[in-house]
């Protein structure tokens, strides 16, 4: 296990990779044109969120913050990786690095590593004003003894919904991988990785609600495969006030929080099981097993 680690992590060449790409968004060239219009937008983009987050800081809720934050985590992440793989089968640059000292699970690795940099970028921009507005919330009294509910979950709450959107976020970064993984062009990838959270987080949950009636046990397990589902229990937890705007009690609130750790602990799970699926892919394209 521990030479496993140091093979994957301590001494994997690929890692140079992310220093690549640090130095690349740094570089002059791309403060020109369109990245640098691009750059202006999301610049703008979080200058509003932080001033709408300083203006109605007593009236927003810090999990309406994380919301956001996992909303582009799904269009970052699968942007930034479904050419992981794919591209460089498609540039026919992979049969250079499969030949190179380095074996499928350190590239496999290597390029993921490009998804936790970006999960930490979110973490640190949209999950710190979340952060500001719980402790806002917190200090002022009797606020968490208030007629809403959630808030009396507390930094609980705060901390499970943002461990909720990271190990979601891992879990996108790693369907998109396997997906780039099994693809021979980065458009095939992208569809591909939309297709998939396509299913999983909107199909899956639409079947969960049509069956609500006849099998309710099951209906609760199906929607909470989707995190925008499931970020709201899991910011507010075993919450024992009633919320008239959701019309939810104690039973149904309890009920639905006691899916948020065995998901996330699926999601988890699912992390490591399309990474092992994405190296097995590149360990048969090494062979020739496939075109």
């Amino acid at each position: 296990m521990r030479s496993a680690f140091k093979h994957l992590f301590l001494h994997n060449p690929m890692f140079a990779e992310v220093q690549r790409a640090k130095r690349s968004l740094l570089s002059e060239h791309n403060w020109r044109g369109g990245q640098l219009a691009v750059r202006l937008l999301i610049a703008v983009f979080y200058l509003f969120l932080l001033v709408m987050t300083m203006s109605f800081v007593d009236d927003i809720e810090p999990f309406l913050v994380m919301y956001i934050m996992l909303g582009l985590a799904t269009i970052v992440l699968p942007s930034t990786l479904h050419g992981a793989i794919a591209g460089e089968r498609e540039q026919r640059a992979l049969d250079m690095l499969l030949v190179a000292p380095v074996t499928p699970g350190q590239i496999v690795v290597g390029k993921f590593a490009k998804a936790l940099l970006t999960i930490g970028l979110l973490v640190a921009f949209i999950g710190l004003p979340a952060m500001f507005i719980e402790l806002v919330h917190q200090s002022s009294p009797g606020y968490a003894q208030s007629n809403y509910g959630p808030e009396s979950n507390g930094f609980v709450g705060y901390f499970t919904s943002l461990a909720l959107v990271v190990v979601t976020s891992l879990m996108i970064g790693a369907i998109t991988m396997w997906v780039s993984s099994k693809t021979k062009s980065k458009a095939g990838a992208m569809l591909g990785t939309i297709g998939a959270l396509f299913v999983l987080f909107i199909v899956v949950p639409s079947i969960g609600g049509v069956v609500n009636f006849v099998f309710p046990g099951v209906s609760e397990a199906l929607t909470s495969t989707s995190p925008f589902v499931l970020l709201y229990w899991a910011y507010m937890g075993f919450a024992d006030s009633y919320d008239y705007s959701y019309g939810y009690g104690y039973e149904e609130r309890a009920q639905s929080a006691f899916y948020v750790l065995p998901t996330m602990i699926a999601m988890a799970l699912l992390t490591v099981l399309f990474l092992v699926l994405a190296t097995r892919n590149l360990q048969k394209i090494a062979l020739g097993r496939t075109d």
